[in-house]
């Protein structure tokens, strides 16, 4: 009977001790990463969406921020995008400007108030109503699924389309629209860590300075084995660079959609 107890008092103290050193090992590595190379801290970080991939919570103000240099605050409204709820068209209702793109439209890096639409609507006054629907991390695909399912219901005068370098690596990342034989189609997103992000967006662990560096370090690691053509510097006949397969996806698709704006003026 002693034997048996004096092993589990062993085994407990062997736990204990291990779990001490634990402990110790993630602090010590928390305030390491914190002072020799701190990490971008965003919280909560955006959710599993079936139709788009990614996208921000709803009503819920991201906290962003570089410890001891930099810290802004998102507020986004009951869609997930920057800033108050936009008001639906009426009979008396001013004109619309839909603003479309991804996190430069959104707004990242800067004040509530001081994103590109805001900086807009400010310029443009009573005249129209600016609806910011950018969104961080969304390429082509994204943003238009998104006018046809949000953005058209507030029949905009204008459509602004805001894009970067890297939408067309976005585009095959979550490729969520294609053209079709009868126009634009839908199909759901191909979220394979939608568990993890359900489990870890909203979680604490967000904040800790060793999860963001054991993360980007992971992105990055599963970035570079991603399979997307690169541009193509490569002269072909004529003098001309070949676009990538990529690019000329981005083209087709940005084709396709202002030539459907245009007929549905």
């Amino acid at each position: 009977m002693s034997s048996t107890m004096e092993k589990r008092s062993t085994w407990l103290l062997a736990s204990l001790a291990t779990l001490i050193v634990l402990v110790i090992c993630l602090v010590l590595g928390e305030l390491m990463v914190r002072f020799i190379q701190p990490q971008v801290i965003k919280s909560p970080r955006q959710a599993a969406s079936p139709e788009y991939g990614i996208i921000n919570f709803p009503n819920t103000p991201i906290h962003n921020s570089l410890p001891g240099s930099w810290e802004y605050v998102y507020s986004t409204n009951s869609y997930g995008h920057r800033g108050a709820d936009p008001v639906l068209p009426n009979k008396d209702g001013k004109p619309n400007i839909v603003v479309l793109g991804d996190s430069f439209t959104f707004g990242q890096g800067v004040n509530d108030g001081e994103e590109m639409p805001a900086a807009m609507q400010r310029r443009i006054g009573d005249k129209a109503q600016v609806v910011n629907l950018g969104m961080p991390g969304w390429g082509l695909t994204q943003e238009i699924r998104r006018y046809y399912e949000l953005g058209q219901k507030f029949q905009p005068e204008v459509v602004v389309l805001v894009f970067c370098d890297n939408d067309p690596v976005d585009n095959l990342r979550y490729p969520v629209t294609r053209i079709g034989e009868q126009g634009f189609e839908f199909s759901p997103a191909q979220t394979e860590f939608a568990g993890v992000k359900r489990l870890l967006s909203r979680s604490w662990i967000q904040n800790s300075q060793l999860y963001n560096f054991l993360r980007i370090t992971a992105y990055e690691l599963l970035r570079n084995k991603e399979s997307f053509p690169e541009f193509d510097s490569n002269q072909a006949s004529g003098g001309e660079a070949k676009p990538s397969e990529n690019e000329l996806i981005h083209v087709k698709l940005l084709e396709a959609f202002a030539r459907d704006l245009k007929e549905k003026k």
